[in-house]
């Protein structure tokens, strides 16, 4: 009976390990997020170029805001259909904050982010003021159109506008450090997919707790 216990347990510990790596990846601290909106390709002087957008540096951007959640932007709606920053950000909207007004987020969310076979443009830059990334976490960015990845100086991966969803990924090969910024570009209407995932270091934690526990309890069965 006190075998029977004892492996019960251990199962318990795993099991829930397990399922806190396949339930709980999204990176989601607060971004500090800008957005540019644009009907005819430029940004105060910036072009976007071959679906990435450039602002020109100290270009002011039409919103400014923080974000609190997950990057994980799903708008399915067809090239037909609305395609606003409240599509976007859909269900997490909760997250958003730091608008000087209610009208003034209202304004954000209703805005239109790009049309079908138009000029019309939207790029959205999320930046941590400062992160630390351990050695061999791999960060991994869903996206359609163009999307881009950078620490500090160091760019993780760029890639050009794309007419479905593709994954790009970085592992990194010794600790990564400085601001991290992801940025976004959406043209050409919907759908629009943005989602960023990464390990969550609680999760491996919870792993290897619920393994040397197993171990523990098999080593003790042994001395019994």
């Amino acid at each position: 009976m006190k075998t029977f216990r004892n492996i019960l347990l251990a199962g318990v510990f795993v099991a829930s390990a397990s399922v806190g790596i396949a339930h709980a990846d999204v990176y989601n601290p607060t971004w500090t997020v800008q957005a540019w909106t644009t009907t005819n390709g430029l940004i105060d002087g910036g072009n976007f170029i071959n679906g990435a957008a450039t602002p020109t540096p100290g270009s002011t951007p039409d919103f400014s805001f923080t974000y609190t959640g997950p990057i994980n932007f799903i708008n399915n709606n067809s090239q037909s259909d609305t395609n606003t920053y409240g599509d976007f950000f859909s269900s997490y909207t909760g997250g958003i904050s730091g608008f000087a007004s209610a009208s003034a987020e209202a304004a954000f969310l209703t805005t239109t982010m790009s049309s079908a076979g138009t000029s019309n443009y939207s790029y959205l830059d999320f930046t941590l003021a400062s992160s630390t990334i351990s050695t061999g976490t791999s960060l991994t960015v869903l996206h359609d159109d163009g999307a881009s990845l950078y620490q500090g100086e160091n760019t993780l991966f760029t890639a050009p506008g794309e007419t479905s969803a593709e994954s790009n990924g970085y592992t990194f090969t010794s600790p990564g450090t400085g601001p991290l910024q992801l940025t976004y570009v959406e043209a050409n209407g919907a759908p629009a997919d943005l989602t960023l995932k990464v390990p969550e270091p609680g999760s491996l934690a919870l792993l290897g707790t619920g393994l040397a526990m197993l171990g523990f309890l098999v080593r003790r069965r042994r001395n019994v």
